[in-house]
């Protein structure tokens, strides 16, 4: 199905669609609803388990924290080296850490979301 929406025009410009909302700007609803039904569900095909949604969701929830992990012994090898005297910008150090310490922080705040959408799905009445 190919959808092509009107072109939005300038304020004061009309474009065949009448004296819609803003002269002219947004077409009438019954010109656009038509073209904008299937944005909703654009992707979704009917039928598809919801299987491989929850194996990709976990993926990438596997994959950061895989890469928070790895940000982290990053972090602490650069700080190991400069403590051991080598040649480190401690600037990098410092980068490294911080970058490490974020994502822990955004790790944290997915976990806490996670399990108080869970919290909420166990409280519900069925």
């Amino acid at each position: 199905m190919d959808v092509t929406l009107p072109p939005v025009m300038p304020p004061g410009v009309s474009n065949g669609f009448g004296g819609g909302i803003g002269r002219g700007v947004i077409p009438p609803a019954q010109v656009v609803a038509p073209h904008v039904a299937h944005l909703a569900l654009n992707g979704v095909q009917a039928g598809q388990p919801a299987k491989g949604v929850m194996e990709s969701f976990a993926a990438v929830l596997s994959n950061a924290l895989q890469d928070t992990n790895e940000a982290y012994k990053v972090a602490d090898d650069k700080a190991a080296r400069m403590v051991a005297g080598e040649s480190v910008d401690l600037h990098q150090v410092l980068i490294g850490m911080e970058s490490a310490n974020l994502g822990f922080g955004l790790a944290v705040q997915v976990r806490n979301k996670l399990l108080e959408a869970y919290q909420e799905v166990v409280r519900m009445q069925i």
